[in-house]
């Protein structure tokens, strides 16, 4: 009875166990499942995605130079409208025996070109005659392959490794030619798995063609390599960070942005800072962007023109084709300073206007002058009370000549000199 017993707590204990490491299994498949929604990807032709070629063809993977295109009609990327395309993949054919290379092996030079296409019924064997569209360079240099990375003994086999671009390619639509030419590879050639020239689909929704040269003109009828095109959820612009704080010229903001695409840049507006009043925004400056880039850009911008007071800030994003977002809003106060400062005028070196700011912690008499190099006074800009905050004076000097000047600041016992040029 205790043995029975025994057995049967510790087939309790096990079930326990093992029903644990599924669950454990279970909620880590969908931890990792879930960065992944905004990843997209498209077997094209779109019927062949758990289903094998019906033959084989060396295009990507040939010991030989190739200019390869394959020309995709636009109903097969339909998913793929307003994405990012970042990477493709190949298989090798259900009827390879062993994995893909043997060994690690390297392609020289394995370049990528995506753009526009002609219908893959309007297929022509001149290369140049199937482009539709500038293209766009999306992947150059070498590419390695490590050993065994094409996986073999499945039907279809498993994808290999992430072609990826370095370049990433906005899709809006329409039909698309991705284009390959590659040499430089002194392996052993592998064919992928592909679709025949007398397969419906073949024709009409896509097609290819191919020539034993990169510099080809005129090309071949070729076989269509089953591919996997992998995209993004196309964010116009990933913005990251933004602020605002008071330095010795202004207002200055700063942001950054993880992604862009089609970016035509950013205006900054401001708006005077009230928990009553209605926001009423003024376009104080404007920054071009980067257009499309996956890589971080830094921005940076000085308002000179705001004086003491709470502002809000904002960034109205523009892309090319005049679609605007916003930014949160941040909040700056320019109110009462510390300290007497006289700042450096800007720009300087000047032609003819400059600005003059200045910081005052106090209410003071104010006189602002400026003096040639031989010490005599040629103008003089301010000589009145200010209230306390942060002044700015544009300074016209269109009937001055051409040198170097000095501006002195006088208020209460705080006195200040600098130096500013102006260049005619």
């Amino acid at each position: 009875m205790k043995t029975a017993y025994r057995l049967l707590i510790s087939s309790f204990v096990a079930f326990v166990i093992l029903s644990s490491v599924s669950i454990i299994a279970q909620d880590k498949d969908v931890q990792n499942n879930s960065p992944m929604d905004s990843l997209l990807q498209v077997v094209v032709p779109n019927n062949y995605s758990s289903t094998p070629g019906t033959v084989t063809f060396a295009g990507p993977f040939s010991t030989s130079q190739r200019r390869y295109q394959l020309l995709i009609h636009e109903d097969q990327l339909t998913s793929l409208i307003d994405a990012n395309l970042t990477s493709i993949n190949f298989r090798i054919p259900a009827s390879a025996t062993t994995p893909w290379p043997a060994s690690a092996l390297t392609i020289a030079s394995y370049g990528i070109y995506l753009g526009a296409s002609v219908p893959p019924a309007n297929r022509s064997l001149t290369f140049a005659d199937n482009i539709a569209g500038p293209q766009t360079m999306v992947r150059a240099g070498a590419l390695e392959i490590n050993a065994e990375a094409y996986p073999s003994g499945g039907s279809p086999n498993l994808w290999g490794p992430d072609i990826e671009f370095q370049t990433p390619y906005p899709y809006s639509g329409g039909h698309l030619l991705i284009e390959i030419q590659h040499f430089g590879f002194t392996g052993t050639s592998r064919s992928n798995d592909a679709i025949g020239t007398s397969i419906t689909g073949y024709g009409t929704m896509f097609s290819a063609c191919w020539a034993s040269s990169v510099t080809a003109v005129t090309a071949l009828q070729g076989n269509f390599a089953v591919l996997k095109i992998n995209g993004l959820n196309i964010i116009p612009v990933e913005l990251t960070s933004f602020t605002a704080h008071m330095t010795g010229e202004g207002v200055e903001l700063k942001w950054e942005t993880a992604s862009e695409t089609n970016n035509r840049g950013f205006e900054i507006e401001r708006s005077d800072y009230s928990e009553l009043a209605q926001e009423e925004w003024l376009q104080v400056g404007f920054v071009e962007g980067n257009g499309t880039t996956s890589i971080t850009q830094s921005y940076n911008f000085i308002d000179n023109s705001a004086v003491s007071g709470k502002y809000l800030y904002r960034l109205k994003q523009i892309d090319l084709d005049g679609t605007i977002n916003y930014s949160n809003k941040v909040e700056v106060d320019a109110s009462i300073p510390n300290d007497f400062v006289l700042y450096q005028n800007y720009p300087n070196p000047f032609n003819p206007t400059t600005t003059i700011k200045f910081a005052l912690p106090t209410d003071s008499k104010v006189l602002l002058e400026v003096f040639n190099v031989m010490g005599k006074k040629v103008k003089t800009l301010i000589n009145s009370e200010l209230k306390s905050g942060y002044h700015n004076y544009e300074f016209n000097a269109n009937t001055l000549s051409s040198g170097i000047y000095f501006y002195k600041l006088n208020a209460g016992k705080f006195s200040s000199i600098k130096k500013l040029i102006l260049l005619k």
